[in-house]
């Protein structure tokens, strides 16, 4: 169902936002096991569909980054003001999938399953970390 929704940024190589929608998805995923009690096995696929295919936009966000002379997108000035922005944004999502081709499988899905559980947990207002 997610694919069918984003496949309009599919189409377009737009592999960014393929990356938030498939994480927006399991934490509906993670969110909806934990409200419903789910055993791991209930919604493991669903889970693994995700990861592998948040990990192939991250490597062919990669691949692209690599091949490109300049990260400007549009207009020069326009972009100017939001550079910086997405050029941390790529640098975090490369330092993420370098960190994961690294990681053995097993360690690279427990790592995201600990990173949305601590989004999850934190206080998105305030920044301080609810336990």
């Amino acid at each position: 169902m997610c694919a069918a929704a984003i496949a309009s940024f599919s189409n377009c190589n737009n592999y960014l936002a393929e990356i938030e929608a498939w994480t927006m998805y399991l934490s509906y995923v993670f969110a909806s096991a934990e409200r419903c009690n789910l055993k791991e096995d209930d919604f493991k696929g669903s889970v693994n569909i995700a990861l592998n295919t948040i990990y192939n936009c991250l490597g062919l966000l990669c691949d692209e980054l690599i091949s490109r002379k300049h990260y400007v997108e549009g207009n020069v000035m326009i972009d100017r003001q939001v550079y910086n922005v997405r050029i941390t944004m790529l640098a975090a999502l490369m330092s993420i999938y370098a960190l994961w081709r690294k990681a053995s499988k097993e360690d690279a899905i427990t790592y995201v399953k600990c990173t949305l559980w601590l989004c999850w947990k934190s206080d998105y207002y305030s920044n301080k970390l609810v336990l």
